[in-house]
Order: structure tokens, then sequence, then C-alpha cells
């Protein structure tokens, strides 16, 4: 049991959040027998909460420990670290459907797809230009840009019979979008009843009509798998959906190029860029999103650690597992190193972002304002 008197800045508290500690920032009393709480949750999140004194035998002060258990399964944990990455990579890139297509595409189709359709809402637009202009690769990059995003779930391509393979050559090989080509035999022996529902992808000629279908013999060709492909996309929720929880839990990797009694925390630091437009929910529109990774050391060396570093590290083995639980009571892995790693990402990362972001953008004057979320 606490009293509303015992919960002062700093304090780590249980029972705040049904499954978590918060660490309070603000109090302020209301009278003598109510307080409104701001606190900052595991995940670095603030949250504000009006408590009564009814609520004192519910409330508990934590215990000096490490914020983190670091008792996740390390193959676990960098499979989850990946998928959450992949999941963002848009926000990280914002030519991602340009990086992950077989296009070189010219400065005019950029413009058109990136400056001037992906930009606007509704996404409702007329896309006309002369003969050789590059339409289908515009076509091709708003498309895989929007399924990566999340904006597009089903797309239906009506053109001339004459062109509907040439289309689906185009989008398979080019940006490796599966499009299936829509036939009288495919609508009367779709096995829901819908081929549409099966076939979120598809091509459909003016006037259909039947042609016999070309079966390639042995195994089935190989997909580019990549950002907005749908099988990559259903693993990813998948994954998230099971393990996301192991992000705040954290696991213990070991780094092969370091020397062996060498112990480094390593943070995941996402910085986003809002302007002053909002969206259709009417949250702020985010311009621009980075992923870093900064890692501390036992005397409070705070560092880049560079693109994605876990890729490199392996999990723990169970004989290593013995011999690191002393070094898991070390006294510096209970200090508040949240505290320690953001002034340098503000100070150090922050500008360096907006440096490139500047530098990318062509007389954007909107308003922007900057945050952290640590993980």
């Amino acid at each position: 049991m606490a009293h509303l008197e015992e919960l002062t800045r700093g304090t780590v508290v249980k029972g705040i959040l049904p499954d978590s500690l918060v660490t309070v920032i603000d109090v302020k009393w209301y009278g003598s027998s109510a307080i409104e709480l701001t606190y900052k949750d595991a995940s670095g999140r603030l949250g504000h909460e009006l408590l009564y004194r009814d609520r004192e035998p519910t409330l508990e002060i934590a215990s000096a420990g490490r914020p983190w258990g670091f008792n996740a399964d390390g193959a676990l944990f960098k499979l989850v670290s990946e998928a959450y990455r992949i999941r963002l990579a848009h926000l990280f890139d914002p030519l991602l459907a340009v990086h992950t297509s077989l296009v070189e595409p010219l400065p005019h189709q950029i413009t058109a797809v990136y400056g001037e359709m992906l930009t606007r809402q509704p996404l409702r637009f007329l896309l006309a230009d002369d003969p050789g202009a590059g339409k289908t690769i515009m076509t091709g990059l708003l498309i895989k840009e929007l399924l990566i995003r999340g904006d597009l779930h089903r797309c239906l391509i009506v053109c001339p019979g004459m062109l509907v393979e040439q289309w689906q050559d185009e989008l398979d090989g080019r940006f490796h979008l599966p499009f299936e080509i829509l036939t009288n035999d495919k609508l009367e022996s779709a096995r829901t009843g819908n081929w549409f529902l099966e076939n979120p992808l598809a091509i459909c000629r003016r006037i259909t009509f039947e042609k016999t279908l070309i079966s390639i013999p042995g195994k089935p060709l190989a997909a580019f798998v990549c950002p907005g492909h749908p099988l990559l996309d259903a693993t990813i929720d998948l994954i998230l959906e099971r393990y996301r929880d192991l992000l705040k839990q954290g696991a213990i990797l070991v780094d092969p190029n370091v020397p062996q009694g060498e112990v480094r925390a390593l943070f995941y630091l996402e910085h986003a860029i809002q302007d002053a437009r909002t969206d259709r929910s009417g949250h702020r529109r985010t311009v621009s999103r980075q992923m870093h990774f900064v890692e501390i050391d036992r005397q409070g060396t705070v560092q880049k650690a560079g693109y994605a570093p876990y890729l490199d590290y392996r999990p723990l083995t169970e004989e290593e597992r013995l011999l690191v639980e002393p070094i898991l009571e070390e006294t510096w892995l209970r200090w508040d190193l949240e505290d320690q790693v953001l002034p340098y990402a503000i100070s150090d990362l922050v500008p360096r972002s907006k440096r490139a972001r500047g530098r990318s953008e062509n007389g954007d004057n909107h308003k922007k304002r900057d945050s952290y979320r640590p993980q």
C-alpha cells in the first residue's frame, strides 16, 4: 500500500497500469484527498490520471531494480525487431517502391507519383501523358507505394484486351505485383463463389473472352518477396501479433566482434517529424520518420550503434546464460538509462535527421514538430 503523499517525482509505482510500472513525472494536488498524476510508462508514453484516497490500497512503490527483465528469447527478439522495422519501412525510405522494384524512373515520373499523387487526399486521379512517357511505370509505383503504406488492399485494372498480358508482365516483372487476369472460366470456378475476394489484385479486359491458360511445367517460379508483398505482410502481421511484447521485455544477444566481458545496452529510438496538416483521422501527418539504434556502456558512454546492429548478433546459449546472470545484477543496469540516451539523441541525431530532411525537400514550408520515442 502507498499513500498519495509518497507519489513524488521520479518514484516508480505499481498499480496505475494493469501490467507495468510507471514513473511519476509530476503531481498536482486538489485539496488533501485527490491528486492529478502525470506519469511515463515503460514505452516512454506520457499519461494522466486522477487518483483519490480510495486508490491507495492498490498502489505500491516499486523497489529499485532493472527496468527490463532481459529474459526474452534472443532469436524471437531478433525476429520481431526485424518484422517491426520492415513494417515501418516506407516511413524511413520515402522512395521505397522505387528501391524495391526493377525500374529506374525518370524525374518526371518520380515527381508525378511522390510529389503530386501521394501527397493529396482523396486518392483519386486521372493520370494522362503523351505516348511513351511511362504511364505504366507511374501506375506501378503508385500501386506499390499504396500497398506498402497500407492505403490499398484491392486493385482492379481495366485495359484493352491486347494489353492485358503486357500489363501483367510489367507489373510482375518490374514491381513484383502478382496481378491475376480475370476470365469467364475463373469467375465460374471460384472456390468461394467470389473470384474478386480470392484475388485482391486483378486485371480484366474491356471485353472478356476465353483463352487457353498457359501452364508452366515443373516447380513454381520463385517470387521476390519485399515490403508490400501479401506473403510478407501476412507473416509480419502474425509475428507482431504474437511477439510484439518482447520489445518491451528485452533480451541478451552476443556480439561476436567485441572482447569477452564487454557489456552494452542497446536502445531502439524512433524519431518522427510531423507537420501542421492532418490525415483523415485528425492526427498530424508524419512527413518523416527515422529509426536509430543507440548503445550505452558501463562508463555511461553513449554512441550510435549503426544500422540494425542486432542482425549481426546471436542469441545466448544455455551455458552462456548462466555466466551472464552476475552481470545483470550490476548497478549501472539499474540506472534510468533512457535519461542518458535521450539527451544524446536530441542533441546529435535529431539535428542530423533534420539536415537530411531539409536536403530532400523543395520548399515545403509547413510547420513541423519533432517527437522521440524510445523502445
